[in-house]
């Protein structure tokens, strides 16, 4: 996700105003005459000329170019800071360099620059040329965006050697200056960032800012400055918005991280919110989510404040701030709503990789809003042509991953994608098939584009979660080589030992030629998680087991692992007739509890509806009749749960760091072996006779305890989508 960092902190930076101080000399000095002074009028006249002449650039430029060589070090830096700063008075050739003045200026000051060079020994003819100038000049370039190579190399020379001259202002604008003009001048920078961590007590928070933003924009990581800035910037009441936020957005850029300053940061950021500007609130979502700080109350700040105000966001801001809250997996609605109502309304607006972006972040927190995601795949029809590999894979990946299948643009994706194929990375070639794939699209040119890509994509370039996705994808939809299938394998055999379990799972599906050694390498990993699985009511009140998942670093063992485990635990696989049932009674349930559905919901929100049944039959110890039924449960909606308070009373949701936001107690599954509890303890009437409780299955009777593991012979069906 790119960010507006472009936009530099040039609003608030300006070069020092050349007041004149008429100790300098207007002309050459010769030998002993240099010490005599000469009549300042004139340099004073020039200077007040070209000072009064005010935003007229052209006026500036008549009057220095008959006088070149009459002006004094000073009136040159002078006017082509003035000419910096009057750019929207100028004309439009000369904002483009293309001014013959302009550079017949620039060349002056050149001259003028060199002719003071210390290396000039050979050349008496001399100028006095300070700081002060060198930096106001490269300031007005930037300002300018002109490059003048030979100057800015003199000046980065000079101004190297005379760093301790400087002032603070005139080190955080020659950095500036670099940064914007986009030259990573190393030796200069590091001689800027070296001075500036010595001095950072002289520095303002606008100085400050512009050296942390240059370092960002160049991405050159000088831990002595930050350090430096973090000690300064333990109190932060002198810092404006613009000041908190591009400080955080220079953090985030340069993936650097100091807790305590970011905490201060928020803190100050959450005062002063209404003072932000929409770049403002983007940018400082974009760095904390970069950094993985989830500071609540920051971003419930964000969020009020951009709320009101999302009709000033363009819309560059609003992908940002959108693709803040996905990555921290925020889904605030309040706030994400409103957003895509703009997006609707301007989606025209968008860039391809906007487009992409904002259906990327919706998709990441799984809201499908019906309405946004139709005017995004509208707008990126007559696109397409201008969507860079990742823009393309991004796009379908994201529809993909919602269910949301679009004929029109997929169709577009593929042909826009045949014929760029050759840029695309090894994840790029993966995701795409994979979300065609997922939507089950079968192109069969597209995917024998993408099967001949990948061939010729070296093993070793294929990253792991790249190699996964690519295997399932072609053996999903039954169309993968033998060739491509020995290619992958290949990789896989190299690496087995260094795949996530995640990897591992998703690979095993897929059924790879001469891999068996995955298999074994699997089943190893399975067995240590039943080895350590909990058998007691004290081993699962035990955080080892707990820990033990965290480390685990998967959400599910796909569909051959899932079905080992539960084997392994004693419960069995549904029969063809429960199977079947199964899925009428979905399909029945779905299709009753719509409306319901859309009453807990926004009704231009699509989610996922996944869905759980189960039948049961218990035998109560010292009742004649069993206790047997059905029961439906779905994903995200559970009474019982917001009737205790969300607390369970029997079973434990374990949170996974591969989904730490996510509340399993919502999970169907979960729902229904909890209710199963209740049922049992209401039927058994008693705690003794809870410990007796057995459960019928097909292959006889188990006997089960409700506080232990509570392994039920149940027939659960696979979670239905709709």
């Amino acid at each position: 996700m790119s960010l507006s960092g472009d936009e530099s902190p040039a609003a608030g930076v300006s070069a020092e105003v050349q007041k004149p101080r008429f100790s300098f000399s207007p002309g050459p000095r010769f030998g002993l005459e240099a010490r005599r002074p000469f009549k300042q009028s004139k340099g004073k006249e020039f200077n007040d000329i070209i000072l009064n002449a005010g935003q007229d650039g052209e006026a500036i430029l008549a009057f220095v170019h008959g006088r070149l060589q009459e002006l004094s070090v000073v009136n040159a830096t002078t006017a082509v800071h003035r000419l910096a700063k009057c750019q929207a008075g100028l004309a439009t050739a000369a904002t483009t360099s293309h001014d013959p003045r302009l550079r017949l200026l620039l060349d002056r000051v050149g001259e003028m620059f060199r002719a003071a060079s210390s290396e000039n020994d050979q050349n008496e003819w001399q100028f006095h040329v300070d700081p002060r100038a060198l930096t106001n000049v490269a300031w007005a370039q930037a300002k300018m965006l002109m490059r003048d190579a030979q100057l800015l190399g003199h000046i980065s020379t000079e101004v190297r050697q005379r760093v301790s001259e400087c002032s603070a202002q005139q080190v955080a604008n020659c950095a500036w200056a670099f940064a914007r003009l986009g030259l990573c001048d190393e030796r200069l920078l590091t001689a800027l960032t070296s001075e500036a961590a010595q001095r950072m007590a002289e520095f303002s928070p606008q100085n400050q800012m512009c050296m942390l933003w240059a370092c960002a924009k160049l991405q050159f990581l000088s831990l002595k400055l930050l350090q430096a800035v973090q000690q300064t910037m333990t109190s932060l009441r002198d810092f404006s918005s613009q000041h908190l936020s591009m400080v955080a957005w220079s953090c985030g850029s340069l993936g650097v991280r100091e807790n305590a300053m970011m905490d201060n940061i928020a803190v100050e950021a959450s005062r002063k919110i209404r003072t932000f500007t929409p770049q403002n609130l983007a940018n400082m979502a974009w760095a904390f989510a970069t950094l993985d700080v989830r500071h609540t109350k920051l971003f419930s700040t964000i969020s009020l404040e951009a709320r009101q105000r999302l009709q000033e966001f363009n819309q560059q801001h609003l992908c940002n701030l959108a693709w803040a809250f996905s990555t921290i997996h925020l889904t605030d609605e309040d706030l994400l709503l409103p957003l895509a109502e703009q997006v609707i309304s301007r989606a025209d607006e968008f860039t391809p990789q906007g487009l992409s972006n904002i259906a990327c972040s919706f998709a990441v927190l799984g809201l499908g809003h019906h309405n946004m995601f139709e005017a995004v795949g509208q707008a990126s029809i007559p696109k397409v042509k201008h969507f860079s590999p990742h823009d393309l894979e991004s796009i379908a990946w994201a529809f993909a991953r919602l269910g949301i299948h679009r004929e029109v643009l997929m169709d577009g994706i593929s042909q826009e994608a045949k014929l760029k194929i050759g840029q695309f990375h090894a994840l790029d070639v993966a995701n795409l098939a994979w979300a065609f794939a997922t939507l089950r699209v079968r192109d069969q040119e597209l995917m024998k584009t993408l099967e001949e890509a990948a061939k010729n994509t070296p093993v070793h370039g294929f990253s792991s979660q790249a190699l996964s996705q690519i295997a399932w994808a072609f053996a999903s939809l039954s169309c993968a080589s033998d060739a491509l299938l020995n290619h992958l394998s290949e990789e896989v055999l190299l690496r087995v030992d260094d795949l996530e379990l995640q990897q591992l799972a998703a690979l095993l599906d897929t059924k790879l030629p001469r891999c068996r050694v995955l298999g074994r390498r699997f089943g190893v990993l399975l067995w240590r998680f039943l080895e350590v699985f909990p058998r007691t009511k004290a081993q699962w009140m035990e955080e080892e087991y707990w820990d033990f998942l965290q480390k685990l670093q998967v959400d599910n063992f796909g569909l051959h692992g899932s079905s080992f485990v539960l084997q392994r635990l004693g419960i069995g696989k549904a029969d063809a007739a429960f199977a079947a049932r199964a899925q009428d009674e979905v399909k029945r349930y779905v299709g009753q509890s719509n409306d319901a559905l859309r009453g807990l919901t926004n009704q231009d929100v699509l989610h996922n509806r996944v869905c759980s049944f189960a039948e049961f039959d218990f035998s109560i110890p010292g009742k004649e009749k069993s206790f047997s039924g059905k029961m439906i449960r779905e994903n995200g909606f559970w009474s019982a749960s917001r009737s205790r308070g969300g607390k369970c009373r029997w079973l434990r949701a374990a949170s996974l760091k591969v989904g730490a936001l996510v509340d399993r107690s919502f999970c169907s599954e979960f729902q229904t072996l909890e209710e199963l509890c209740d049922c049992i303890e209401q039927e058994a009437a008693g705690a003794a006779l809870l410990e007796n409780v057995s459960v019928r299955g097909q292959g006889g009777q188990w006997r089960a305890s409700a506080w232990s593991c509570l392994v039920f012979n149940l027939w659960l069906a696979l979670p239905a989508i709709y």
